[in-house]
């Protein structure tokens, strides 16, 4: 079951989607353990619930855990296509919860990099995107940062989960900034593990594009 904030994230980005192009959202952290995958699972569901079309990605090219959450297998995903050119409509998964589907990592690359900066990947999103009301990237987190950049052109938004009680917010508003200085597109930021559930809100930080 989805707690109350999941779904008020959910109607605070709806918001945010009839003012802007948001179609594919990145979701990205300072580093593990922040709730990042969880914060992309929940809000799949959230608004597969109100009837959209969603898929999730496992982008995350260093340590997938998308697929543990819905127990399936890792492989085939993202990077089988990219090696084999393979239909990527048989690496997706239906889930239990109608209108979600996932696309697991797949296999791990020594060098992930260059299969995201790849132009087949951006064809891929793209396609993608074409069939769906929406598309959440769990990425890596930002200590990853030239794979989170280079997808972050490929996105209409980034949301950035901060764990509370974690880092400084001055440590996480640099590194928000930077990203932003590199064309990201920052819509907001996602407090997790919070004891205050007003703290458990979603933040407006960016201002579209």
């Amino acid at each position: 079951a989805l707690t109350r904030p999941y779904h008020e994230l959910k109607t605070v980005i709806s918001y945010y989607k009839n003012e802007h192009l948001l179609k594919t959202l990145l979701v990205t952290s300072n580093g593990a353990m922040e709730g990042k995958t969880t914060t992309v699972v929940k809000l799949g569901i959230a608004f597969a619930q109100a009837g959209n079309k969603v898929l999730l990605i496992d982008a995350d090219v260093f340590k997938p855990k998308l697929h543990k959450y819905f127990d399936v297998n890792q492989e085939p995903g993202v990077s089988n296509f990219f090696l084999g050119k393979m239909d990527i409509h048989q690496n997706i998964i239906n889930t239990s919860t109608p209108g979600l589907e996932i696309l697991p990592a797949g296999l791990i690359l020594p060098n992930p990099s260059e299969m995201i900066d790849s132009k087949e990947f951006k064809n891929l999103l793209q396609a993608l995107t074409a069939e769906y009301d929406m598309i959440i990237i769990d990425s890596p987190p930002v200590s990853a940062a030239i794979e989170v950049m280079m997808l972050g052109n490929f996105v209409d938004g980034i949301a950035f989960v901060i764990r509370a009680h974690g880092k400084s917010w001055q440590t996480t508003k640099r590194v928000i900034d930077k990203i932003k200085s590199l064309k990201g597109n920052i819509i907001g930021t996602v407090v997790t593990m919070s004891t205050e559930p007003k703290e458990s809100y979603y933040y407006s930080y960016g201002k579209g594009k």
